[in-house]
Order: structure tokens, then C-alpha cells, then sequence
């Protein structure tokens, strides 16, 4: 912060450099000073940097999250959606609430607004979750795919909504998922099962978890947390 502060102020190259480590440490009212002035150093500033340095302006308050909004939409969009901190910048992005980020992601290159995250933020955005299964069945091997079956899927139980819960859960094949969120699918399906009476069907999602997580839910407390809580 200091070397930004010097007079006569370091090139630009050197102050993106400094700007650098303090985005990686969290500090982005400091490297936002060190890169703006007279003579702004943004554009020495690289694209991991810049992903940095817009996941902590996240954390701030509305306008530093507004600016990290505009990073993010900044990256996603680079050479038409294909440079290579794009796809992390798009998720980060899609993670997003409210108006402002819903915005940037309308604005993305086709490339992005025709993806797992975004269409799962979409789903998410609206109150009944339309449109939810058909972005399952897309893109079953997508990590926003994944929690966004856990979202729709909880909400279901926590509503007793039981044959709408075990209809999402049986939406992207336990084959797919990674172990823990697999072992927590098979159970929360045999639960919603149960509920409906069907005990047999209950029993047989119980024990293909047993088979293919032997610990069970409750192995661990990690595995606990993710498998049986809400």
C-alpha cells in the first residue's frame, strides 16, 4: 500500500503487481487505490488478479459489489466468452442475488447465457422454480446442476411436498454426483419414499447407500452435515 502511495507514484506495471497480492489477501479498497489515478494501471492488471480482486469486492458493501458484478461480467465476456478465467468469472457471477448481477448475466456473450450456472440462477430467481428439471436432465455432469437439484429438492421437503422432492432427486443419476452429494441424494430419496408410504422403495434407496457410501450418513460429522441436514 505504501509503495502505491510513494511520489512520484510506481509505473503501472509495478502498482497492477502490488494491486495483485492485495487482492489476494482481501484488500481491495487498496489495490482499487493502487490501480486507479492519473495514470490507471488496469489494464496491467491480469485476468486471475482481476477474479481476486472481484470475489473480495463482493464481500463489501453495494458498490463495491456492483464493481465486482462488473469484473465479473468484464472476464466472462473477453474474447467472446472463451479466456480462461471465464468460466470460473460465469459461475461466480451466476452465484449472485438481485437485480444488478441478473442484469450482467443477460448481458454475457450466447455462449455463457446458454449454460448450466445461468440457467440454474434463473431457476433459482423465480418463485416456483420453473423450468428446474429441464436443466437437470441438460446438464446433469454440471456442478451448478448439482446444487441447484439440492435447492429445488429441499425446498420440496421442508414443504412435506414428497413426490415433488422425490421427483427432482431422481433427476440426475447418483452415478454423476461425487460421493458425499450422491450418499445424500440416495438418502433424502428414501425419506421422501417413506413418507409416501412406500417402505420397500424407502429400503432399497437406503441400501444402495449403504453399498456405495458404507458409513452411511453418519460416518462423520462432515458427512452428517451434507447428507442429513437440511
Amino acid at each position: 500500500r505504501l509503495a502505491c502511495a510513494q511520489q512520484p507514484r510506481p509505473p503501472a506495471k509495478q502498482r497492477a503487481q502490488i494491486a495483485s497480492g492485495l487482492a489476494e489477501i482481501g484488500m481491495a479498497k487498496a489495490a482499487i487505490r493502487c490501480l486507479e489515478g492519473p495514470e490507471p494501471a488496469w489494464a496491467e492488471l491480469a485476468d486471475g488478479p482481476r477474479l481476486s480482486l472481484a470475489r473480495t469486492l463482493l464481500k463489501g458493501d453495494a458498490a463495491q459489489r456492483q464493481r465486482g458484478i462488473d469484473l465479473l461480467l468484464e472476464l466472462g465476456s473477453r474474447q467472446g466468452g472463451n479466456a480462461a478465467d471465464a468460466p470460473e468469472a460465469v459461475r461466480l457471477l451466476a452465484q449472485q442475488e438481485g437485480a444488478a448481477a441478473a442484469a450482467a448475466l443477460s448481458a454475457l456473450p450466447a455462449l455463457w447465457r446458454d449454460s448450466a450456472p445461468v440457467a440454474a440462477r434463473r431457476v433459482l430467481a423465480d418463485p416456483a422454480g420453473q423450468g428446474g428439471l429441464a436443466v437437470l436432465q441438460r446438464w446433469p455432469e454440471d456442478p451448478a446442476s448439482w446444487d441447484l437439484q439440492w435447492e429445488l429438492a429441499r425446498s420440496e421437503l421442508l414443504a412435506g411436498r414428497w413426490s415433488q422432492a422425490e421427483r427432482l432427486l431422481r433427476a440426475i443419476d447418483p452415478a454423476r454426483l461425487p460421493p458425499l452429494l450422491a450418499a445424500r441424494q440416495r438418502f433424502w430419496l428414501g425419506f421422501s419414499q417413506l413418507k409416501q408410504g412406500q417402505a420397500g422403495a424407502a429400503a432399497d434407496s437406503w441400501r444402495e447407500l449403504l453399498r456405495h457410501h458404507p458409513g452411511g450418513c453418519v460416518r462423520d460429522q462432515q458427512s452428517y452435515g451434507t447428507c442429513c441436514g437440511y
